[in-house]
């Protein structure tokens, strides 16, 4: 046998060998006993931690008043008579339709305004390469970390002088202040992944820079600006420190605020309106979240990676 065949057989053999031990290695999954305690106890106990949260409020806007406050005599866990009286109660007999119209449109209208703001911002600082971006960047993402407990209060007095009291817009207008720093960050993440030769392409061929971003950049970046939407949405459905200090009548409330202010009466919880109308208010950002759920993921993923 030739030295050549001699090392071609070695190699087959350690090949062989080494597919054989990769084989064994992972064979232990195979195992009814290593698969529940690798796979199915710790994924039970995540799911049981992250779900349990919200069949308690489903639960709870679902049972009669007297079996939430008798929790002895009836099982806290399920209850065999439900009913929609709570339900019914607050999309019929309160004015909570009128605060999840004002929560979705202070909503919409602040998550387009600082989705607007951040792409030229993001694109700026990325592509047009002047400098100081990577400085002026970090410092972007830096204002998202100001607690919005310490703005509120000179904010405040903004809003008053414009005569902007008590009024959808101003939180409109106060709450890009924290949704611009961090949308900006996450697009710089993502339109970084983006050749930047299509641009030069473009550049070449005569094209203007607006023309660039708008059909060019912004077509490949959907996933990263639906990510960015969501995110927007999400962080202004669920604000309260601003909608609670900005906003005092009631028919101008917003749902975080106005189902804490209204379904309380002194040290009287109504628990039954309390979880209906979180359980409600939570639902558009169930479904939203549930078509564009991949693309959220992979924009935070390529954003970061860079």
């Amino acid at each position: 046998m030739t030295d050549a065949a001699i090392a071609t057989d070695k190699a087959l053999k350690t090949k062989s060998i080494g597919a054989d031990d990769h084989s064994d290695g992972m064979s232990y999954l195979d195992q009814t006993s290593a698969r529940f305690v690798n796979v199915y106890l710790p994924l039970g106990l995540i799911m049981l931690v992250l779900i349990f949260p919200f069949y308690w409020m489903a639960l709870t806007a679902v049972k009669p008043d007297h079996q939430l406050v008798d929790m002895k005599t009836y099982n806290p866990f399920f209850t065999l008579e439900p009913t929609f009286k709570h339900i019914s109660k607050l999309l019929f007999e309160s004015q909570y339709p009128q605060w999840l119209w004002n929560t979705m449109f202070v909503a919409v209208v602040s998550t387009a305004i600082s989705i607007f703001a951040s792409v030229l911002a993001a694109y700026a600082i990325v592509r047009l390469r002047f400098k100081g971006a990577q400085a002026v960047g970090g410092l972007i993402f830096l204002a998202y970390l100001v607690p919005p407990s310490i703005l509120f209060i000179p904010l405040s007095t903004v809003i008053y002088n414009y005569g902007l009291f008590d009024s959808p817009f101003a939180l409109i207008l106060t709450y890009p202040t924290i949704l611009i720093p961090f949308c900006t960050w996450l697009l710089m993440g993502y339109f970084k992944s983006i050749p930047f030769e299509l641009e030069e392409c473009a550049l070449i061929d005569g094209a203007s820079r607006w023309e660039i971003l708008t059909k060019i950049i912004l077509p490949l970046a959907v996933p990263g600006l639906i990510s960015a939407s969501i995110f927007a949405l999400t962080l202004c459905w669920n604000e309260f420190i601003y909608a609670l200090t900005f906003i005092s009548s009631t028919q101008n409330k917003t749902v975080p605020v106005a189902i804490v202010n209204e379904f309380v009466d002194g040290d009287i919880y109504r628990w039954g309106s309390l979880m209906a109308g979180a359980l409600v208010g939570s639902l558009p950002l169930v479904i939203l979240y549930s078509f564009f759920v991949e693309y959220y993921v992979s924009a935070l993923t390529g954003a970061v990676k860079e």
